[in-house]
């Protein structure tokens, strides 16, 4: 019985549920499930939920700037804790109904009391509702024990929610219905306690206004001021083309609606007429794009003169700065502080490197050389494709060795912390070393393989599949292989399964089909991962599941903000693979070149948990080392 108690203690409690809110464009409806008090209790976790005020009930509601918002007449409710105890809890928003159909977390705003976010920014949690197909944090809180002489174990909050200013028209006559839960128990845990990783490194920098924050929704250019350009366009290939386009201000693509026509550029240039206004040069009806292009001038074969209107994102003013610092934005789990420039208070001692590695190789048995790759099936594949299309004897063989750091310490870097408070690491070595200053800084050096397709693990629609088994490329696997050598056995249980983004699904609008991510290299770099296909995890709650280990690499949006435009940067002291996809499949170096044969280093990214202890003060003679027990 004491043992089935304790397991009923820690399990998460969770109290449910103040209201159903349903939102349209032009239309607000909210519906109460439950009136006075909710009380689930366990052990020493007991809440309670209670004095609701003011039943939100809106009628043709539009877009609100925040101003408007706060004068809305607020939906109130009061938590209180009846443990002798302090508890953790924390308020989210749960998103249900059609999911197809609702307006997007970005597009509504929320105000707790005064404080005002995008409701995307407090980071998706895990739903505590059968119905909910996502949930959004709200706030973390604390309250005392009801013992203790405060008034701090109970706390009421003021709910207003509206519909943002800058939502796009696409979100018209769609509908937000949410449940409004509160957790207690375990996993609720406020990363910027006193006392945590994250908060100390944001007291390094003097705590909230010491550093910049940033908007993270894009914002469309306007066609009719847009510049005109030279556009190279296929003259014989079936585009679209519509008098009328959408923008997504939660993506910063632009998709063409109303009725839509098919026509080539041969046909519009002698058909006068013929052709609509807008297009995005894609031969896909579905397609979305950064770019809206309005043909002026058909100049000749293949080159037109059209308007060119770019998607914008806020971030831009970062990206101009010169000025070193933290900032902050917001990634798909909160809000998040990512460091850039000549940054000196970054540093963490984590890890031991092992005696012994393994490694899978594949022997040409004529000379006795080889070639690494991340996996036996992998290796297998390729020795299959050589001995088909050569005379000579191939062999895998699966072999350990010592590494040359063997017994040595890791150092890392911090690149930002996460919306969820993780602490995203790159590894940098085996000895803390100064900005701009060369030295060995990856594990390995490595060509990606063509065919490992988007991010770190190809999508299905992209493996290639051999002995009826998807393969996965060259860098991921050896990844793994690295991972499970030096960390895996004694190092887990310190590192947090988080997003890794790799950005890959947004096709541009080109008729080549490759990769538009040249504008997130130059102009509009974005942390927030909006499409979950493209979050590399192992669970299935906020990501893909795509992850046999919680290891990856930069994301081109992550290098930019850290390091773009720097004259000196903690990041790039060497050439090195990001998980990104350009053109034809290829990933981004950080030289931004695209040569995918051509070997480049390999450099890990884990992600600490936030709860980890430690000691050191992020300097290069001080670091943040973690405490290992």
């Amino acid at each position: 019985m004491k043992n089935k108690k304790t397991v009923i203690t820690i399990t998460s409690i969770v109290a449910v549920l103040l209201v159903i809110i349903g939102v349209t464009y032009a239309y607000w409806l909210v519906t109460k499930t439950q009136t006075n008090q909710n009380i689930i209790s366990s052990g020493c976790l007991d809440i309670s939920l209670s004095g609701e005020k003011n039943d939100i009930e809106l009628t043709d509601q539009f877009p609100m700037s925040d101003e408007d918002g706060m004068k809305l007449t607020p939906y109130e409710f009061t938590v209180t804790n009846n443990c002798n105890t302090s508890v953790d809890y924390q308020v989210n928003l749960e998103s249900i109904g059609d999911s197809n159909n609702a307006i997007k977390a970005s597009a509504i705003k929320v105000a707790l009391n005064d404080e005002i976010k995008r409701l995307r920014q407090g980071g998706n949690v895990a739903t505590t509702l059968s119905e909910a197909y996502e949930s959004n944090r709200i706030l973390f809180g604390t309250l005392a024990g009801s013992s203790e002489e405060t008034e701090e174990d109970t706390v009421t909050y003021e709910l207003r929610i509206w519909i943002d200013a800058n939502a796009p028209i696409s979100e018209q006559n769609k509908t937000f219905r949410s449940k409004i839960s509160v957790t207690i128990g375990q996993g609720i845990f406020n990363p910027y306690k006193e006392g945590t990783l994250a908060y100390d490194i944001l007291s390094n920098y003097g705590g909230e206004e010491a550093y910049s924050s940033v908007n993270t929704y894009w914002t469309m250019e306007n066609i009719e001021n847009a510049p005109t350009e030279n556009v190279s366009v296929p003259d014989a290939t079936d585009l679209w083309f519509s008098d009328e386009y959408i923008f997504d201000v939660n993506t910063g693509m632009y998709k063409l609606s109303g009725e839509l026509m098919k026509a080539t550029m041969i046909e519009c240039r002698g058909t006068e007429g013929l052709c609509k206004k807008y297009s995005l040069l894609s031969t896909d009806e579905n397609s979305e794009s950064y770019k809206l292009f309005e043909v002026t001038e058909y100049i000749g074969d293949f080159v037109v003169k059209a308007k060119v209107a770019k998607s914008k994102n806020e971030e831009s003013s970062v990206i101009s700065t010169t000025e070193s610092g933290l900032y902050k934005t917001a990634d798909e789990l909160g809000d998040t502080y990512y460091f850039r420039g000549d940054i000196k208070n970054n540093y963490v001692k984590f890890g031991t490197w092992g005696n012994e590695a393994t490694a899978v190789r594949l022997y040409a048995l004529s000379n006795n050389t080889y070639t690494e790759f991340g996996s036996m099936l992998e290796c297998e594949m390729r020795r299959a494709q050589y001995s088909e299309s050569q005379d000579y004897d191939y062999e895998c063989r699966t072999e350990n060795y010592t590494p040359e750091e063997a017994g040595e310490d890791m150092y890392w870097r911090i690149v930002r912390i996460n919306g969820d408070g993780s602490i995203r690491l790159i590894y940098d070595g085996t000895s803390p070393v100064e900005n701009d200053v060369s030295h060995k800084d990856y594990i390995k050096t490595d060509g990606f393989s063509y065919y490992e397709g988007m991010g770190l693990v190809s999508a299905s629609k992209y493996a290639v599949v051999f002995n009826n088994q998807t393969v996965s490329g060259r860098t991921k696997g050896l990844l793994d292989l690295w991972y499970e050598d030096n960390l895996k056995n004694d190092y887990a249980k310190y590192i947090a399964d988080s997003v890794f983004c790799s950005n890959s699904s947004k096709l541009n609008s080109r008729f080549d089909g490759n990769y538009d991510n040249d504008d997130r290299l130059y102009e509009s770099p974005i942390i927030s991962c909006s499409n979950k296909d493209d979050r590399y995890t192992m669970n299935t709650n906020i990501g893909n599941g795509l992850l046999t280990n919680p290891v990856g690499l930069l994301s081109v949006d992550e290098f930019v903000l850290s390091s773009y435009n720097q004259t000196k940067d903690f990041i790039s002291n060497s050439e090195f693979w990001l998980m990104t996809p350009l053109s034809n499949s290829v990933v981004y170096l950080s030289t931004g070149a695209d040569d995918n044969y051509y070997p480049h280093n390999i450099r890990p990214v884990i992600n600490l948990k936030a709860d980890v202890k430690f000691r050191g003060e992020g300097t290069i003679d001080s670091p943040y080392e973690i405490v290992i027990q």
